[in-house]
């Protein structure tokens, strides 16, 4: 219950599950067997581009990136705290001192105003969003056995897509 509203809420994963990641990538591009992610590669029109299969097709044995969830929780989107704001990635800039405006007009001294700005750079409704309830993610990036060919889950892990 929160507030005067009953509210249900279905996490997209649970504490201990494993998140993994899909991204664009070159299957098998090197002559060793290992695949090419196109955010590693630069764009260097002398070097042979790898053709790109979309992140979409992209199968759990190619995947290298996987989060472990370490808690799950919900709360209105205003209550973000200032650290959880920097979590999310918003920019800070060194030389200024200042969080990253992604709307227009001056930056921001504080990354919660930065992270409400890049909101609604995003969504285009930040006033509506503020009351709303989200269900907030704590994870970190884990490091873990690749699964073999065909093998879709390792044992005991709970595997969840992000793309």
């Amino acid at each position: 219950k929160y507030g005067n509203a009953i509210t249900p809420f279905n996490a997209y994963a649970s504490i201990d599950d494993i998140l993994w990641v899909r991204e664009s990538y070159a299957p098998k591009y090197y002559t060793d067997g290992r695949h090419a992610y196109k955010t590693d590669l630069a764009i260097d029109e002398n070097v042979r581009q790898p053709k790109w299969k979309p992140s979409i097709h992209m199968p759990l044995a190619a995947c290298r990136i996987h989060f472990k969830v370490n808690s799950v929780r919900v709360e209105r989107l205003k209550d973000i705290s200032e650290s959880d704001a920097e979590s999310e990635g918003v920019i800070f800039n060194e030389n200024t001192g200042l969080f990253k405006n992604y709307c227009s007009g001056a930056d921001f001294i504080s990354a919660r105003d930065s992270f409400f700005s890049l909101w609604q750079s995003i969504n285009k409704n930040l006033a509506e969003s503020l009351d709303k309830f989200v269900i907030v993610y704590d994870f970190e990036i884990t490091q873990l056995s690749r699964p073999t060919a065909g093998q879709h889950k390792l044992d005991k892990v709970k595997y969840h897509l992000l793309s």
